[in-house]
């Protein structure tokens, strides 16, 4: 990240003395005091990444387990939780776990429902379980992520700033200050909870899961399957079902089996601490008010938040998406062009749409992806090399077996109303155009049908490829894995 110099935030009045001695203390800013007003910067300085996020691997099937497997546990602090939601939460894992022991997947529910609410007590209740699950998990292992608490701190100091910024009628009583909670139901993790931002990596292999994180706020177990689980659905009747339309609706599927199969705890584990190595970069970024900041220096807590929800609810968008391979295609789509959006915002494009058409443009993503890659694992880099050639080749091929035949030209599409003057379109700008087009569709047609878009969405059918879901989660993974080029503005 970018070295700056310390941002000038304004002080609540009447609040000037106590605000102050947060920024120092729980904060842990340097602030230069001018009077109603201070300047600050992170203490370990400006563009520093921290180690908020730590990874260590506990144990493996096969593993002797003693009292000292668990000790990394016994050191920390998770937050309480309400004790009613505890007790209700308690409740249905203890009714499911008896009602279908055999069903691997409710048994999975269970042990995260039972993870995120014991507390103090997950040690002991893990020196029980963990021997049981292990059995039919052979090469699974199960990992701790630690959670600075300072991390909790510097997004509580955004959520303030932009409450100053955008509710200064609010009145700072702390710790009942309502802007604490600010726009946090718009994110992944609302500040405190992160083991959701762990879920991305253990379902970039979809339909095949490696693993699942589970949540002890703030900090978070994953647990390794040691082996892929195929996500679809039993194909069984259900409402659902019934009544799903056919709007872009395939009756084919599609999947690049070479890309999810076979792979082995040994394979994945590595994943682990290189997500949590790029999760430091993008939060040190979040949390760092020197990185936002108008041309006179003064910090814009709006734009800073801005960066930080864009970047969580592109993760809740892919993780949905990964998470549901059996889902209606339209429901698939939508969070496709949502991801794509959001990727386009985090690359800086001023306004919208360019860089959406950019991101499907083969001659440009294709490499850049490969680029990404180079920061994986490296027994993993040939995977996912292959696998983005794989996708964008059959994405591509997909839509002109879906565009007009007698438009179709070698390299291209021709485009336009007047068959004496059509304009022969390479099918690098012809994809994302299209695409962006019935992305906006979602609107409606009344505006694209009466344009010059029209001349290009009659040359195609308008079904949206299968293959575009998976392009999308790749290009969400690349820009997480090039982290640090990212948060610069330097990622193309």
């Amino acid at each position: 990240m970018p070295k700056r110099g310390p941002v000038v935030i304004n002080l609540p009045a009447g609040k000037e003395a106590g605000y102050r001695a947060a920024l120092s203390q729980q904060f842990e800013f340097t602030v230069q005091d001018y009077l109603t007003s201070a300047t600050v910067e992170p203490r370990e300085g400006s563009g520093v990444t921290n180690e908020y996020f730590t990874a260590t691997r506990l144990c493996s099937a096969g593993d002797v387990l003693t009292q000292a497997t668990w000790d990394p546990l016994r050191q920390l602090d998770p937050h309480p939780h309400d004790p009613a939601t505890c007790k209700a939460l308690l409740e249905w894992a203890n009714e499911h776990l008896l009602e279908d022991p055999d069903n691997l997947w409710r048994q999975l529910r269970v042990l995260r429902a039972r993870t995120l609410v014991l507390g103090k007590e997950l040690p002991e209740f893990l020196a029980k379980e963990a021997p049981r699950f292990f059995e039919g998990m052979p090469g699974g292992s199960l990992w701790l992520v630690t959670v600075d608490e300072l991390l909790v701190w510097r997004l509580s100091f955004l959520r303030v700033q932009l409450a100053f910024t955008l509710t200064p009628d609010l009145p700072v009583v702390p710790p009942e200050f309502q802007g604490f909670h600010l726009l946090s139901a718009h994110g992944l993790t609302r500040g405190a909870e992160f083991g959701g931002a762990l879920a991305l990596p253990l379902l970039a292999f979809s339909p095949g899961a490696i693993g699942m994180p589970l949540s002890w706020t703030p900090h978070a177990l994953v647990l390794v399957f040691g082996q892929t689980l195929d996500l679809h659905k039993p194909e069984v009747d259900s409402p659902s079902y019934i009544y799903r339309p056919h709007t872009f609706g395939r009756p084919e599927g599609w999947s690049d089996p070479p890309f999810w199969q076979k792979l082995s705890g040994a394979d994945v584990e590595p994943l682990i601490p290189w997500w949590v190595e790029r999760l430091n970069i993008l939060y040190s970024h979040a949390t760092d008010p020197t990185q936002f900041s108008d041309e006179l220096g003064l910090h814009d807590a709006g734009a800073q938040a801005a960066w930080y929800l864009t970047l969580e609810r592109m993760l809740v968008d892919a993780t949905l998406m990964l998470a549901e391979p059996g889902a209606a295609d339209i429901v698939r789509m939508q969070l496709a062009f949502d991801i794509l959006d959001k990727s386009e915002a985090l690359l800086g494009y001023p306004k919208s749409g360019p860089g959406f058409k950019d991101l499907l443009r083969r001659s440009k993503t294709l490499p850049r992806l490969r680029q990404a890659w180079k920061s994986l694992p490296p027994h993993l880099e040939h995977r996912f090399r292959k696998h983005s050639l794989v996708t964008f080749d059959a994405l591509y091929e997909d839509i002109r077996n879906h565009t007009l035949a007698n438009r179709l030209t070698k390299r291209g599409v021709l485009v336009g109303g007047d068959p004496n003057n059509l304009r022969s379109m390479p099918m690098d700008e012809y994809v994302g155009s299209l695409l962006r087009e019935v992305r906006n569709s979602a609107h409606g047609l009344k505006r694209i049908l009466r344009k010059d878009e029209r001349f290009l969405v009659a040359t195609h059918t308008g079904d949206v490829p299968r293959q575009l879901p998976d392009l999308a989660a790749l290009i969400a993974l690349a820009l997480v894995a090039d982290a640090d080029k990212m948060c610069a503005g330097s990622w193309w």
